[in-house]
């Protein structure tokens, strides 16, 4: 391949004959035997650099007005002259005190330095000699293609007779205000220390620390430093602990605001949990609280205390009221505490603030009951032989890469390609997952298990078909764990529903394995024997009746609904005698996953839902209360938003609307503490694992903050 000729080549690569990339921004254009298509590819990268250059420079006080953008079609490479009309010649550029960026790298020395002297007369030769240099060379390639395109387009002109010929020039276009030089170099002083763009930068670079997990000495990386240089050349990167300052000051901002919408926040959840460090075997508590924030939940992260003693139920307790004390939150704002059944947890909060309070965690739970079927004698070695199969493939680069092949050669995952799922002990649903996952991949997983001596032994075809089926079994409970770990919604009142048609779905399951019918036997008992009780739980009894979408369609204990009808009606009747009134309820905020159309857990719900619409409509009876109407009336669908229902109802159920807005905060789970810990594993790494626990509090804390919340 001969090398190209025409300098616009210097700012591409051939890639074939036909084909060249652009060195700027790598995209690959069509040459088709010349450079045409190149050169005005490469003009779009030279009108966006003029552009930027000459909007810099005004920036910067040169004192320069607008250049002159608009050239004749035969001006090549010329230059304007200070008289209103030239003469245009091939070889020597016309002048004029307006200079085009292609003009300004073209013009005698003398130029050059009396520009460059006046910018030594501003004090800021150092912001704009990198402008200056980068105008030569964008000017230098301008001049380049210019000539390049002007020798094809104009081989036969007669520049003799051009030149004899007077052409006058268009007026040039100037700006109408143009910065004037103290509003230049007002702005190149706020990027200095102290000034406004200065603390706007910094103020960013914090938040990226703290939202991402970033360690402080991030800001001096290469590729950080280079990054900043590029976009800001004019900022200074501050010390890293400067930033470690600036986080202590922006802690203190960030709290004192949370604490005053908190102090005017009547009810409030509090979720947390343990957590230990591993790295230097420290053990911390971390507590979330959970408000309304108008239709909105919202969530923070208010502590996360290293415990020096003992994790006994007084010593927690104590961490707790000191938490609460630092925050100024009152007993009387909390109206639930979720966290999970560990003994000494549910004794700090009966010390704390009454057995009445607590919630059970439904995650935890559900984990629980979850537990009983992957730890079961009849499907261990099951389970065994595909976990084996699994670790097998992770160890070997060969198999993955085989598995790889053998799904785009059979057109398996239409071009992206899965792996093999490992299960882990702590989350039960992750052994659902490497079912699934097997599943999909057994046919081959089979070929190369077939043609490998060493492979582990594969499944036999009954074997299989047990995986398959009790994958079916766990299906509806890992709907249910994944559906109940919704934070940005409140998921308490939709509990009861869930339970109920959890078991709805394993009622319905059937098959010809005996081992299948009894693992799902064993789960339906399970279910019974954590969750029978569940409808005398005020939380949930009361929070599902005052949820719109279910009401007490899915109670299945007449005695427990009506006991929960008649507390509402207590706390209804306490409301008319008292400004405010202790309930519990907590319809929640739906954000319903959509599952396959193959698969509908709800079904059972919409039955029902269904049967009482129709039901609704044929009564006839008196309405004499706030609660009968309501209860009359049909439920909404299933996604629909309950807290908009309320809203927009309050003035026909005021007393409903108090008692149900008083608790649409209490959550289902204490996932959110566990995600806390997640982050401060993410945030406690190897890089900084020295990292003390206030300022360990103080990042999760300021890592909560939203965007509009740090900057608003």
């Amino acid at each position: 391949m001969s090398p190209p000729k025409s300098s616009v080549w210097k700012n591409f690569t051939k890639i074939d004959s036909t084909t060249a990339a652009c060195k700027k921004c790598f995209k690959h254009l069509k040459s088709s035997g010349n450079t045409s298509n190149l050169a005005k590819h490469l003009k779009q990268h030279l009108d966006s650099a003029r552009a930027a250059s000459t909007s810099s420079v005004i920036t910067n006080s040169i004192g320069e007005e607008n250049k002159n953008s608009e050239e004749s079609e035969h001006d090549v490479a010329s230059t304007s002259s200070s008289s209103s009309q030239t003469q245009l010649t091939p070889s020597t550029p016309t002048e004029n005190h307006r200079l085009s960026l292609c003009e300004w790298a073209s013009a005698p020395s003398t130029s050059s330095a009396k520009c460059k002297a006046h910018i030594h007369d501003t004090d800021t030769d150092h912001q704009l000699d990198n402008h200056f240099n980068d105008d030569f060379q964008m000017a230098e390639a301008e001049l380049d293609i210019r000539m390049d395109i002007t020798k094809t387009k104009n081989k036969n002109i007669d520049y003799s007779r051009t030149s004899a010929t007077t052409t006058p020039l268009k007026s040039p276009k100037t700006f109408t205000s143009t910065p004037s030089i103290k509003d230049a170099l007002k702005r190149i002083t706020s990027y200095k220390e102290g000034g406004s763009r200065h603390a706007a930068i910094t103020q960013c670079i914090l938040y990226f620390i703290c939202k991402d997990n970033r360690p402080f000495y991030s800001v001096t990386g290469a590729g950080f430093r280079k990054l900043m240089h590029e976009v800001c050349p004019s900022y200074k990167i501050p010390h890293p602990d400067t930033f470690k300052a600036k986080l202590v000051i922006k802690y203190d901002i960030m709290k004192s605001i949370y604490e005053e919408r908190l102090s005017k926040v009547p009810h409030i959840c509090l979720t947390f949990d343990m957590w230990t460090e591993t790295m230097q075997t420290k053990s911390f508590l971390g507590v979330t609280a959970h408000f309304l924030t108008g239709l909105k939940l919202s969530s923070i992260t208010l502590a996360t205390r290293q415990l020096f003693e003992r994790h006994t139920g007084d010593n927690i307790s104590e961490q707790l009221e000191e938490i609460l004390k630092y925050w100024k939150i009152t007993k009387e704002q909390i109206v639930a505490v979720v966290t999970d059944n560990g003994a000494n947890v549910v004794s700090a909060v009966t010390k704390s603030f009454g057995r009445n309070k607590h919630m059970p965690c439904f995650a935890h739970t559900v984990n629980l009951i979850a537990e009983v079927i992957t730890k079961d004698p009849l499907i261990l070695p099951i389970l065994s032989k595909v976990r084996d199969i699994v670790k097998w493939a992770k160890r070997s680069v060969t198999v993955s890469d085989k598995l790889r092949k053998i799904q785009l050669d059979n057109e398996m995952s239409n071009g992206i390609t899965k792996k093999l799922i490992l299960d882990v002990q702590t989350r039960w649903n992750s052994t659902y997952y490497m079912l699934e996952r097997f599943s999909e991949l057994v046919t081959a997983v089979n070929q190369v298990i077939i043609n490998d001596t060493a492979a582990p032994p594969m499944l036999t075809a009954t074997e299989r078909d047990l995986a398959r089926q009790i994958q079916i079994v766990l299906k509806p409970l890992e709907f249910v764990t994944r559906e109940a770990f919704g934070e940005l919604y409140n998921t308490i009142s939709k509990i009861i529903p869930m339970v109920n048609c959890l078991k709805n779905q394993l009622r319905n399951i059937t098959s010809e394995l005996e081992i299948v019918m009894a693992l799902k036997k064993k789960l339906l008992d399970e279910i019974t024997k954590r969750f029978g009780k569940m409808e005398y739980n005020y939380f949930l009894s009361v929070s599902t009746l005052l949820d719109p979408r279910f009401k007490r369609i899915h109670f299945e204990d007449p005695l427990a609904c009506s006991k929960s009808i008649d507390y509402i009606r207590k706390i209804i009747a306490s409301q008319q005698s008292s400004s405010e009134s202790e309930g519990d309820d907590s319809p929640t905020r739906p954000s319903i996953s959509e599952e396959q159309k193959k698969y509908d857990f709800w079904n059972y719900h919409k039955t029902l839902a269904h049967a009482q619409n129709q039901k609704s409509q044929q009564t006839t009876s008196k309405i004499n209360d706030e609660l009968t109407v309501y209860l009359s009336n049909p439920v909404m669908p299933l996604n629909s938003d309950p807290m908009t229902y309320w809203e927009e109802v309050k003035q026909v159920f005021t007393s409903l609307y108090n008692l149900a807005i008083s608790h649409f905060c209490i959550v289902g789970t204490s996932v959110p503490s566990e995600r806390l810990f997640s982050k401060a594993g993410g945030t406690v790494t190897q890089d900084r694992n020295r990292l003390s626990s206030e300022l360990l509090e103080r990042l999760l804390f300021l890592g909560d903050c939203t965007e509009d919340e740090w900057f608003g």
